[in-house]
């Protein structure tokens, strides 16, 4: 026996031969989306996507609330080491005075090398300059200092120092030897040389300018930190130069 059809002959009699449904899309995806609803299988890797979602957000904050934090710590840290760094401006000091105190500072401190500015008597504003180049301001010059030189191997050695007749200015003659301190470039030592620098005051007595000079040329004293027999020959040693002075 063939079997044709598995509808109610009522039925058939009532609607007609069987159709196909019509394909819907949106009753298709209706119909899956109500079926993942009713699988706990569905129901867990949904929640497990939207854990995953919502763990992965909050360590993004995490780690930007990380990030922040951090640089609240740097800022404050800085703004600390700042503060410890400015001590009370002594304006309008006698020159002699000032002239003492900026040679303990070259002496003791060996500021020259290692960035030790005496900011007691330096303006915030102050122009160092030589002859490659001009930095503004203490903080760039007391950063910029021990990055070129290595101070436990450099040192400035003062020659002369004295105010200058106009009583608003002082001379300093010097002899300087120094190791570099740039990454790759440490062994390399600086051949010794002579120059003199000029500082001036503002209205406040503080120093403005540093400018200073040097007795060899730029290509001499870059050129001979790695051909060493390269230009002249080296500044005679610190003693050697105050006899000559005293002779």
């Amino acid at each position: 026996m063939q079997i044709t059809s598995l509808r109610c002959p009522r039925c058939q009699s009532h609607r007609g031969p069987a159709q196909p449904l019509p394909y819907r899309p949106s009753s298709v995806r209706s119909l899956q989306h109500r079926r993942s609803q009713l699988s706990p299988r569905a129901d867990a890797q949904s929640a497990r996507t939207e854990d995953a979602g919502d763990s992965s957000v909050i360590l993004t904050k995490r780690r930007f609330l990380q990030g922040l934090t951090a640089a609240a710590v740097t800022a404050e840290g800085w703004a600390a080491h700042a503060a410890q760094q400015k001590p009370d401006k002594l304006k309008n000091l006698p020159i002699d005075q000032l002239t003492a105190r900026l040679k303990k500072a070259l002496v003791q401190d060996n500021y020259y090398v290692s960035g030790k500015v005496p900011r007691e008597i330096f303006a915030d504003d102050c122009v160092f300059s030589d002859p490659t180049q001009r930095t503004p301001g203490i903080d760039w010059y007391s950063k910029a200092v021990p990055t070129l030189f290595n101070p436990d191997k450099s040192k400035v050695d003062v020659i002369d120092i004295y105010p200058r007749d106009d009583k608003k200015s002082i001379y300093l003659e010097w002899r300087l030897e120094a190791f570099l301190n740039v990454p790759g470039f440490r062994w390399a030592q600086i051949k010794p040389y002579t120059g003199h620098t000029i500082y001036t005051t503002n209205a406040d007595g503080l120093i403005n300018t540093q400018q200073e000079s040097w007795d060899i040329g730029i290509i001499d004293c870059f050129v001979s930190t790695f051909v060493p027999s390269y230009g002249a020959p080296p500044a005679p040693p610190i003693d050697e130069l105050l006899k000559q002075r005293q002779a």
